[in-house]
């Protein structure tokens, strides 16, 4: 590991008084759950491909534009 990437863990781990391994393992597991997804996701738009599922641009803009808008943040709080 590089001596400045150990550097950030250190004071990461010192900041939330955790451990180094624990900082550590926390980042392996968030690198593995969001790449796997990203890895499935890839494979199940490749199957839909295959299959003839596919939606034409016009038609992804049609379903946009007819998206309900999402509520805006309170920021009031």
């Amino acid at each position: 590991m590089p001596a400045t990437m150990k550097m950030r863990v250190d004071r990461l781990a010192e900041a939330t008084r955790r451990s180094r391994s624990f900082v550590i393992e926390e980042a392996i597991e968030h690198y593995l759950t969001m790449n796997e997804w990203q890895v499935q996701s890839i494979i199940a738009g490749l199957s839909d491909l295959d299959k003839g599922r596919t939606v034409s641009q016009e038609e992804m803009e049609k379903l946009w534009d007819e998206k309900p808008a999402e509520s805006p943040v309170d920021t009031d709080r």
